[in-house]
């Protein structure tokens, strides 16, 4: 974690957070008057992909209780935030950080989107590059059984998440008291709002591609309590293109030499299989219609298939003949014609 502001950990284990708090003396701490906190992932992660602009989907957890300072009134802010820098300037209204800077249309460095606890008010918010909620967006927590500004319940621990969704452009916002239950549910949510974390040509993204997340906290002189991170924990789905350190642009256009030769060879292969493929179609289908065709056999009749028949002029064999004509001897001749000698028989 990088801490700035009034923010300690636990010296021995260094996995408690005490936001909005000051040291007193060696073991004991109390909260910190007009102060700040911020404590963030020493690491930026990528929101969105810096060259197509779409945003990441992320989910994050965290659990938390906050503790009253004796004789104070219940305040004042905590807030989980997403954010361009690491350090935090002087406390805010809106529970960030310098309040003098933190604006609409502001230095683009200091944007950030958070979810603003207000514990005076017992209500959560959606803060959206504004040192206020001039959206109307912020949800009373007293029926989801949360009671941050109760005396009685302010050490009780709570869970909450926040889910991001890239495609439907949707932050859901889940609490419950660890007493009450450990899951969240469809009853727990307190609300699902649309917001858009991607960047494009039309429209700039609300926060940097490479922001940092984390936590922030803040009181007044008149309004303060410590505020105690116990637990936290951050995911999120990154396609390849917006891995840090290793960014794939979009292609320009401009190709290598050994690009292009590769891709000719490949053309080539590919038409020549797609050429090679429709030949065998085109003879598959002439031998098959071949095939099909009805075949008419020719069949040339004998002597002997004619003999058989039972009508039309009767056949002689040459012997027959011979015999007789007494072997075509003269005495039998009757004459000739157009077709040869005509004999008695």
């Amino acid at each position: 974690m990088s801490l700035s502001g009034s923010c300690l950990v636990d010296e021995g284990t260094r996995n408690q957070l005490w936001m909005t708090a000051a040291r007193n003396g060696s073991q004991s701490i109390s909260a910190a008057v007009n102060n700040a906190c911020k404590a963030v992932y020493s690491t930026a992660l990528r929101i969105y992909d810096p060259y197509t602009g779409l945003a990441n989907s992320w989910n994050t957890s965290f659990t938390f209780t906050i503790q009253p300072e004796e004789g104070a009134l219940p305040g004042e802010f905590m807030a989980f935030a997403i954010t361009a820098n690491k350090t935090v300037g002087t406390p805010s209204t809106a529970g960030l950080y310098d309040d003098s800077i933190f604006k609409t249309g502001g230095n683009p460095e200091i944007q950030a989107v958070a979810v603003r606890f207000f514990t005076y008010w017992n209500n959560v918010s959606l803060l959206i590059n504004d040192k206020e909620d001039s959206t109307g967006r912020n949800w009373n927590l007293d029926k989801y059984n949360v009671s941050l500004n109760k005396a009685y319940d302010r050490m009780r621990t709570y869970q909450a998440w926040i889910d991001y969704d890239s495609a439907s452009k949707t932050m859901d916002f889940y609490i419950v008291a660890l007493d009450v239950a450990s899951i969240k549910s469809v009853s727990s949510r307190v609300f699902s709002e649309s917001i858009d974390l991607s960047n494009s040509s039309t429209r700039s993204g609300l926060v940097p591609s490479d922001s940092y997340v984390g936590f922030t906290a803040a009181t007044t002189p008149n309004d303060r309590e410590i505020h105690e991170i116990i637990s936290w924990q951050f995911s999120h789905q990154v396609s390849n293109s917006s891995l840090m350190g290793t960014p794939t642009p979009m292609s320009t256009g401009a190709t290598s030499s050994k690009s292009s030769k590769l891709g000719l060879i490949v053309g080539v292969c590919v038409g020549g299989a797609v050429i090679l493929m429709f030949l065998l179609l085109v003879i598959t289908i002439v031998v098959m219609r071949r095939k099909m065709k009805p075949s008419y056999q020719k069949t040339e009749l004998s002597s002997t298939h004619l003999d058989a028949v039972n009508f039309g002029p009767k056949r002689f064999s040459y012997e027959e003949l011979r015999v007789a004509t007494n072997n075509f001897s003269d005495e039998k001749l009757l004459g000739k014609g157009g077709f040869g000698s005509v004999y008695q028989g």
